[in-house]
């Protein structure tokens, strides 16, 4: 991910934090995998457009990952807060198109979860952002002037 370029901006965030989301985040979708429960999609939908749209402090994944980061103490590791905005808006779409598919065809909809489970395990386990690496290659060369 060297040459990997990130969305930039001034508002930072807790980098342990947000991999705490992002680890309940493919917890939820590993569920709907295992279970077909796809309300569980529309919850993980809802939670993501909170926390990607609106201005609000906390969603309720948000808020629980804040628990559990409290309960366990963990350090504060301040943290360009863009990418993970972008992050957001990528499992947005995808978590919203999984409970579209659900509908339509199981198949593809477990497919887009279980892209979307490995994309979050990235995030959280291996702290690896996948969203950099799109939007290097794909959103900045389309919008570079």
């Amino acid at each position: 991910m060297n040459n990997a370029i990130c969305p930039i901006s001034d508002v930072k965030c807790n980098e342990y934090a947000s991999r705490v989301v992002s680890f309940l985040m493919m917890t939820g979708v590993i569920t709907y995998i295992f279970t077909g429960y796809y309300y569980i999609l529309a919850f993980l939908s809802v939670d993501f457009f909170l926390r990607c749209f609106l201005k609000i402090k906390h969603s309720p994944v948000s808020w629980l990952a804040s628990l559990i980061f409290k309960t366990f103490k963990l350090p504060n590791k301040p943290k360009d807060k863009a990418p993970k905005v972008f992050a957001s808006r990528l499992g947005f779409a995808f978590v919203t198109l999984a409970f579209g598919l659900a509908f339509i065809s199981e198949t593809a909809s477990y497919a887009i979860a279980g892209l979307l489970a490995v994309l979050a395990f990235m995030d959280s386990i291996l702290n690896y952002c996948v969203g950099c690496v799109i939007y290097s290659r794909l959103v900045l060369p389309l919008f570079k002037n």
